[in-house]
């Protein structure tokens, strides 16, 4: 009776390996927990601004200096949805209208000359990159992102659209006054929309710069989520900020 025992769980346990080998070990993934796949692409994030070793402080709600009213949006570490390295930003907001437009959004500021310990980030003429995430059931399918300076002007990119339920990929590129590309503004800088990391292809010119934004002393970087009803909740992952 024993070796009828033992025989039957040598069996046993070789059919459990038989069946492993047929459908394979699970492997790690990164999803929201709602069944949207994240990333987690890259084991190391070697971005400029990456979200590893995030500290609450770097980010602060604008409030309703971007929305009619506060759009109580809050930032998070995010170690389950992320494209490089272990973690995302996740920014998390309800839905407003936009305080000087009918564009509907939630937003973040990050304070990025305090993240990288500098005065001021120096981001003229390089192409600013960034992945973006939102769920494939999401409203807030664009994204926005400004540029602003110690004195709280900005200069405003125009809106990309996401693909959702994975990352994209997203390229912007403030140019001076004088460049030959800056069809918009002769006397001012002009954060436009470029198709790579190239830059070499102008996609759309920036959707308004203030007439005193100083480009040498930009110190905040605002994420705007675009788009949905207004009184919803919504959230995008960030992850990634490079310049080059």
């Amino acid at each position: 009776m024993k070796g009828n025992k033992r025989q039957y769980f040598f069996f046993l346990a070789l059919a459990l390996v038989a069946s492993l080998a047929l459908v394979g070990c699970p492997s790690p993934t990164s999803s929201d927990g709602s069944g949207d796949t994240g990333g987690g692409d890259v084991a190391t994030d070697n971005a400029k601004i990456s979200f590893e070793n995030w500290d609450g402080v770097w980010a602060y709600n604008p409030g309703d200096a971007l929305t009619k009213d506060d759009s109580q949006s809050s930032a998070s570490k995010d170690t389950v949805v992320f494209k490089n390295g272990s973690a995302s930003l996740k920014i998390s907001g309800t839905i407003q209208e936009d305080k000087y437009s009918t564009t509907k959004e939630f937003g973040m500021r990050l304070k990025a000359a305090t993240i990288l310990n500098v005065a001021n980030i120096d981001v003229l003429s390089k192409v600013i990159s960034l992945w973006v995430y939102v769920p494939a059931d999401a409203e807030n399918d664009a994204i926005q992102i400004a540029l602003q300076d110690s004195s709280y002007q900005q200069a405003i990119s125009n809106a990309v659209s996401l693909t959702k339920g994975s990352w994209t990929q997203v390229f912007f590129k403030l140019l001076s006054a004088g460049d030959s590309d800056n069809t918009k503004y002769t006397d001012r800088p002009c954060l436009v929309t470029v198709s790579d990391a190239s830059g070499s292809t102008i996609v759309s010119q920036g959707a308004y710069t203030g007439e005193t934004f100083k480009q040498d002393q930009i110190t905040e970087i605002e994420i705007r989520s675009l788009n949905g009803t207004i009184g919803n909740a919504a959230y995008v992952n960030i992850d990634s900020i490079d310049w080059n």
